[in-house]
């Protein structure tokens, strides 16, 4: 019965080192996996950063024109109220 628990542990043996090869093999193809992932989101972490620069520079340039508008505006009403004023002889 020795001979047979020397082979059995033998071949238990060589298959743990099997197993634990396919196993590295694994692991070796999952860190491939990840550094690709992580690629694809640093690339993406860029792609938003530049897409929040464009976006925070038109939201800025519509603050500028909104603000010119109003400075306008405010002239509009300031000159038609004249007009009225005078219109109706108030001035």
């Amino acid at each position: 019965m020795n001979g047979c628990t020397a082979v059995s542990k033998r071949e238990a043996q060589v298959s743990l080192e099997e197993r634990m090869a396919r196993v590295e093999t694994e692991i070796a193809h999952f860190r491939t996996a990840i550094d690709a992932v992580e690629s694809r989101v640093d690339a993406l972490r860029d792609h938003v950063d530049a897409l929040r620069t464009h976006i925070n520079s038109r939201l800025d340039a519509i603050k500028d024109s909104l603000a010119s508008a109003k400075i306008w505006a405010l002239l509009i009403a300031a000159a038609l109220l004249g007009v009225m004023g005078r219109g109706f002889g108030w001035l």
